[in-house]
């Protein structure tokens, strides 16, 4: 008999291994299972010291749910020691079950005795599961009742000691190497008056270290780490508790910290680093700092940064982050807009070290830029035919097809063999003396008949839904073939967020050259996450620098006298290609004119151009007027000249 497979999942917190329900104890009881009825274990996942509030934090959970999804293993059970080991989330269990149900894959839960298949599983889970739930909630329940208590009484409440300090038997004690660092950061900020930033460069200068925490990723002083330092109550000797709390989001499922008033405050059992004195001025100065910066940050949070962290440094390798240059103020005390730029943020040498590089780069020109080069891609009718063929490949019915003609074949032959039994059983002759021998004989041939009959129905149903689900996935592969055939008309109706999901799922990382150069070029290489033609060839890698020698060449070269990046394409001789007219002045003025009936004058193209981050070159027809006289364009016609600029694909 042929063994029927499936994943075994184990999850262990600290509580649970306390109570004796340890990794070595479940896999034990569960192979012991598997081997008793006969199943063959495919793989095991495991996720050591995680808790069951929640799959999100659970990377091996989710690891083996998508393997289920692909199906790559085919099995027909997952099975856990008990149900609270699956999760402790009633509304993430009965999700996931859903989930598992639709590949028709069944849950064990082998110390519980409960086996999802069977008819009533579903009313005793969601029973179990909210049981666990609720064990759950009274577990944090009692273990926050217990923190606070400890904090009431000064005592540290776990987790690794902060800096300055020693874990020793669950008490802090002065690590005086570290402790000497502390006092100096806070005479520094306060008695000298010297800023984050600036004492973070000077630790890191003298040389300064740390001992490395676990849950750190360097050792040196970081600006964050200084921070936390002036902000910590346990420097003046006193323990605090309940600063910060989790909620839920409206609306979702996610959870952000939120600061709260409401906390406890104690004196502790430690020592203190620095007199409670100075540590209440390094705190009014922190809140005062705390509200000028968000005074002069009032527009900077509504940014996307759409390639950051892919542009990588060309000095580093470190992923780019974008930044922002407030706008100066205008005569009647308004701003310019910001500037946006990506920059190396190790460039200013507050997280460990000090990168060399300090080039900014205009976010207008490089996202510009790259959509350029992503679109003379996409737009490539080759490149179009290759993901539909791909697409096609991945999506075969055929075997599909044929396993539902052999099996309704095999249901129709049953059909007979069951109407012949039937007949043979009426024909019976009730006064022979073999009647009860014969009918029982028919009668079990009968019943064999009927359950392979079910047997076969149940397997044609599930081959139709797996064709169904196959379909229903082609469809949405070919959708993502229309949005690739019409990206450059979706990209421009894309919002800031979906432009950055989007080029974050097609680009692995971008080069930019480390200085500037007299073409103006900024873009080096650019690496997909999928194949593309280029030069006539499939790669995920091209090089802006180079230009391939196929008969279709993708030529991308910067010109002169604008940041965009030409895409001139080089045609056979049959095709009927058209290179796409110039976005000059007049070409603009005519545009506006035809379309909105209105005349535009070139100094107010040359505004709302300026306004859109293009640049405009020298211009040599300045005024000879000290101050100059500068008519702003109106609004209406701003929106005029920038729908000339899209049609002109400029922006």
């Amino acid at each position: 008999m042929e063994k029927e497979k499936c994943y075994i999942y184990l999850r262990v917190s600290t509580v649970m291994q306390i109570d004796g329900y340890s990794l070595d104890a479940q896999r034990d009881r569960i192979r012991k299972y598997a081997e008793l009825h006969n199943m063959e274990i495919v793989a095991e996942y495991c996720d050591a010291g995680k808790s069951g509030k929640s799959i999100d934090g659970r990377p091996e959970f989710q690891r083996m749910i998508a393997d289920v999804e692909s199906e790559k293993d085919n099995v027909g059970l997952i099975l856990v020691f008990k149900l609270s080991r699956f999760g402790r989330s009633c509304v993430d269990t009965l999700n996931t079950l859903d989930i598992i149900k639709r590949y028709d894959v069944g849950l064990v839960c082998v110390e519980d005795g409960i086996d999802s298949r069977s008819s009533m599983s579903k009313v005793f889970i969601t029973f179990l599961s909210a049981i666990a739930e609720m064990e759950r909630e009274n577990i944090a329940a009692q273990t926050m009742a217990g923190r606070r208590e400890k904090a009431r009484q000064g005592g540290w409440n776990g987790g690794f000691a902060p800096t300055g300090y020693t874990l020793q038997d669950g008490k802090l004690e002065v690590n005086e190497v570290e402790a000497e660092v502390v006092r100096i950061i806070f005479d520094l900020y306060v008695n000298y008056d010297k800023s984050i930033s600036w004492i973070t460069k000077h630790l890191q200068e003298q040389g300064y270290r740390r001992e490395r925490r676990p849950n750190a990723k360097t050792d040196y002083y970081s600006a964050r780490t200084v921070k936390n330092i002036l902000d910590s109550e346990v420097y003046m000797g006193k323990i605090s508790y309940g600063k910060t709390k989790t909620e839920m989001q409206k609306g979702s499922k996610a959870t952000h910290r939120v600061i709260t008033d409401d906390y406890i405050i104690s004196d502790g059992m430690h020592e203190a680093l620095v007199s409670e004195e100075l540590w209440k001025k390094a705190h009014e100065k922190r809140e005062a700092s705390k509200k000028k910066k968000n005074y002069f940050r009032i527009s900077e949070s509504n940014h996307r940064y759409i390639l950051s962290g892919l542009i990588k440094c060309p000095c580093c390798g470190k992923g780019l982050s974008g930044m922002n240059s407030r706008g100066k103020i205008k005569k009647d005390d308004t701003r310019y807009p910001d500037i946006h730029y990506y920059r190396c943020r190790h460039s200013r040498g507050t997280e460990g070290y000090k990168c060399a590089n300090k080039r900014q780069l205009n976010c207008v020109k490089v996202d510009g830029a790259i959509e350029e080069i992503v679109t003379a891609i996409v737009n490539q009718e080759r490149f179009s035919e290759m993901i539909m063929k791909k697409i096609n490949m991945g999506i075969n019915t055929d075997t599909l097809d044929k396993n539902i003609a052999r099996i309704k074949k095999e249901i129709a032959s049953l059909r007979k063999k069951e109407k012949a039994l039937y007949e043979s059983l009426g024909k019976l002759d009730i006064d022979d003396k073999y009647f009860e021998r014969k009918q029982e004989g028919i009668s079990e041939q009968l019943n064999q008949v009927i359950e392979n009959i079910n047997s076969s129905e149940v397997a044609l149903e599930k081959t139709e839904e797996k064709k169904e689900r196959m379909l229903k996935s082609k469809v949405s592969a070919e959708n993502v073939y229309t949005i690739l055939t019409n990206f450059s008309k979706i990209y421009d109706r894309l919002n800031d967020n979906e432009k950055y999901a989007l080029m974050h799922a097609l680009i692995q990382e971008i080069e930019v050259f480390e200085e500037k150069r007299e073409d103006k070029r900024i873009i080096k290489s650019v690496t997909f996450k999928v194949p593309v033609i280029y030069g006539g060839k499939e790669v995920r890698k091209i090089s802006v620098s180079e230009q391939p020698t196929d008969e279709t060449v993708v030529k991308l070269s910067l010109k002169k006298d604008t940041p965009k990046i030409e895409v001139t394409m080089e045609p056979d001789e049959e095709s009927n290609y058209t290179p796409e007219e110039k976005a000059t002045y007049p070409k603009i003025k005519e545009y506006v004119k035809n379309k909105y009936g209105v005349n535009v004058h070139t100094s107010y193209i040359a505004q709302v151009k300026r306004m859109c981050g293009l640049d405009m070159g020298e211009n040599y027809n300045k005024s000879k007027k000290e101050k100059p006289e500068v008519k702003q364009c109106p609004q209406e016609k701003v929106e005029y000249i920038k729908d000339a600029l899209r049609h002109f694909k400029l922006i």
